[in-house]
């Protein structure tokens, strides 16, 4: 189970080495408490476990009880099978705040598979018979009917998927959402994976995913401060990287570069086995960031309060990592 450390990140541009030591944790009962209670107790890292969405998210301001998979509301059929078809990830999502008004949200990829770059919004405001049209619309590439700039902060508290996100997630959404500007809407949301780090949250539109995250901590990816060095565990990844491998090696450059780095358009590639790369267009110039990453055996996370069956959860170990400027490289998608 994953407890990385690396040594404190120099200079931009100098090259560095990172070292991640993986451990396991073995020989422990199968418990009683919720799964997150155990992944955390057992210090199993978040990295690495973004769920992918190559075309982005579409979030739906579908009125509770929520069912289990958002497959299961006949009403969404064709919004659920368009988004699908597009590689956009369908969400219930209502506003936290009682004056955040609803409305469809579309965020959409725009770069090609193998660059991160921010997602672009879309979206329309609509009263509940509207739902659907307005999603089909955003989805069929119409204009936003709003320019504001904002950043949104979706927390899964589908509690009918997981007790742990309807529990911790719906706790989170409310602090969260009362300690927040008006420029940052925070929205409860069904389930986007990973709930085994619950609370679990994705950052919008910059499409990262977060998890094992506090008041405190939500705070800090929201607002982009705090200490990469020991927010990195509780990054799971952009859900723009299909590949655990990319998000490993993006979590460490997070660590040493800072928050200037998930800002940044980012470049991947896997450059032979398991040695991948990202190059990042950083202020200063072109940073690539490369490492060796190997699977280890996976480790059973028990299910949740000991009901159901254990799910196996990869454990990934970045061997050895560097970071250094480079020249913009075509290879690189640059």
């Amino acid at each position: 189970m994953g407890r990385s450390g690396t040594r404190s990140a120099p200079d931009e541009h100098t090259e560095m080495t990172v070292t991640t030591v993986t451990t396991v944790v073995a020989g422990l009962a199968v418990p009683t408490e919720p799964c997150a209670v155990w992944t955390r107790a057992s210090g199993l890292s978040a990295m690495g476990s973004a769920s992918y969405s190559p075309g982005g998210v579409i979030l739906i301001p579908w009125p509770l009880p929520w069912p289990r998979d958002v497959r299961d509301i006949p009403e969404l059929a064709e919004v659920v099978a368009r988004a699908e078809a597009a590689g956009v990830r369908p969400l219930l999502a209502l506003p936290v705040r009682a004056d955040q008004q609803p409305v469809v949200c579309l965020y959409r990829a725009t770069a090609s598979q193998d660059r991160v770059e921010e997602l672009a919004r879309t979206e329309r405001s609509c009263e509940r018979d509207g739902i659907v049209a307005a999603a089909m619309e955003l989805l069929d590439g119409a204009a936003s009917d709003s320019n504001r700039v904002v950043v949104d902060l979706v927390v899964c508290t589908h509690g009918r998927r997981d007790r742990c996100c309807g529990s911790s997630g719906t706790r989170l959404a409310a602090e969260v959402g009362a300690a927040v500007p008006d420029s940052v809407r925070v929205w409860r949301s069904s389930h986007h994976g990973g709930h085994r780090f619950a609370p679990t949250a994705l950052l919008l539109p910059n499409g990262t995913s977060w998890g094992n995250l506090d008041v405190d901590s939500a705070l800090d990816v929201v607002h982009h401060r705090g200490d990469p060095s020991m927010l990195a565990e509780r990054l799971r990844g952009s859900i723009a990287m299909e590949d655990s491998r990319l998000q490993m090696i993006d979590a460490a450059g997070f660590r040493l570069h800072g928050w200037e780095w998930l800002r940044a358009p980012r470049a991947h590639a896997v450059l032979r086995a398991n040695h991948v790369g990202l190059t990042a267009e950083l202020r200063t110039g072109t940073v690539r960031c490369e490492g060796l990453v190997a699977e280890r055996e996976p480790v059973e996370v028990p299910p949740c309060a000991g009901s159901g069956k254990p799910t196996a959860h990869p454990v990934w170990e970045v061997l050895a990592c560097r970071s250094r400027p480079v020249e913009p490289s075509p290879a690189y998608g640059q």
